[in-house]
């Protein structure tokens, strides 16, 4: 198993990987399929272009991804590399047939790495409540909930709460 940043060229590929993803667990999302399968190559492209996401590939090909959330320099109140670092992991999804075999965590690793070395001191993320098995693992790797909770899109009944993992502390 190897893990790559994202980048442009890798358009195609983080486009496969989402639409799966949204198809798999659409209750784990804020966005929607019909929303996303509706995007353009220049927003894959441009997505993809983004700092900060990550897909994981197999020897059968590529089987998850996650990333940060980055927003633009001119958008942000500070900026690294002119981006914006907001240290939360998002769009985490392995595919179901790789769950369990270590894939997310080195996801999540790379997630961390990357917040971690641009100066972040925690991680936090957004998981649906009822999300048993993602909520197991976050807390496995010392994420913690924060008492916090919002829809996971408006005007839906679902609900996910934020949980977050302190990175100044020791492993």
């Amino acid at each position: 198993m190897t893990i790559h940043p994202f980048s442009e060229h890798d358009w195609q590929i983080m486009r496969d990987l989402r639409l799966h993803a949204l198809t798999d667990a659409p209750y784990a999302f804020g966005s929607t399929l019909e929303r996303e399968k509706a995007f353009t190559e220049d927003d894959w492209r441009q997505r993809a272009g983004r700092p900060g996401g990550f897909w994981a590939e197999c020897g059968a090909g590529p089987v998850g991804l996650a990333g940060t959330f980055v927003v633009p320099e001119e958008l942000a109140h500070q900026s690294i590399d002119s981006w914006s670092w907001h240290p939360a992991l998002v769009s985490m999804w392995v595919a179901p047939d790789r769950r369990g075999t270590g894939i997310a965590a080195e996801l999540v690793e790379a997630v961390i790495t990357r917040v971690r070395d641009r100066g972040a001191t925690r991680l936090w993320l957004w998981v649906t409540e009822g999300n048993d098995r993602a909520i197991a693992f976050y807390r496995h790797l010392g994420f913690a909930e924060t008492g916090d909770r919002q829809p996971v899109r408006p005007g839906e009944p679902a609900y996910e709460m934020r949980m977050a993992l302190d990175l100044t502390a020791e492993t």
